[in-house]
């Protein structure tokens, strides 16, 4: 939810470029004639054939997880490649790469949050659904919540679990 990636209508044809604004998940057909490139606001990924997932939300990290396949990522004038089960990340101006965690799957439908502060947590809410968390303290943003949503749970089921497992009342907006 909340990304576009809009295309001209010569794409395939002489050129495979995209914009992305948000989140996608993409498998690509090997053409080594013409590379296959995504462009954010902040990483440019370029494949020749693979499966990957690009995230660059306004409020969350950019990144790209390979699911399969290869890719390279450029970055703030780094660049590094990636392969199966690696991500990347730009953070602070440095792109940081590695084992891809868990909670990258969301295009499996499940989200996994381990040792995240509530604050994170309701930017992926809000991107994912367009409704993020309140707290009554401020200070609750930081509470840490491990645990996981399987696919096709709602928002409100998220707060509630949520709100049990940290004993707070927090709602949705």
């Amino acid at each position: 939810s909340n990304s576009s990636r809009p295309y001209d209508t010569d794409f395939n044809h002489n050129y495979r470029h995209i914009t992305l604004t948000g989140q996608a998940h993409f498998e690509v057909t090997k053409n080594d004639v013409i590379p296959f490139v995504v462009q954010s606001k902040h990483i440019s990924a370029t494949v020749l054939g693979t499966g990957f997932n690009v995230t660059d939300y306004p409020t969350e990290l950019p990144s790209v997880e390979v699911s399969h396949g290869r890719v390279q990522v450029d970055a703030e004038g780094q660049r590094t490649t990636l392969t199966q089960n690696m991500m990347a990340h730009l953070q602070d101006g440095k792109l940081h790469s590695g084992a891809a965690n868990e909670g990258c799957r969301w295009n499996e439908g499940k989200l996994i949050f381990n040792a995240v502060p509530l604050g994170e947590i309701s930017v992926v809410m809000k991107n994912r659904f367009g409704k993020g968390l309140v707290w009554a303290n401020a200070a609750d943003k930081n509470r840490i919540f491990t645990g996981s949503f399987e696919p096709g749970t709602a928002p409100q089921a998220m707060l509630n679990t949520l709100n049990t497992a940290l004993g707070l009342k927090m709602t949705l907006e």
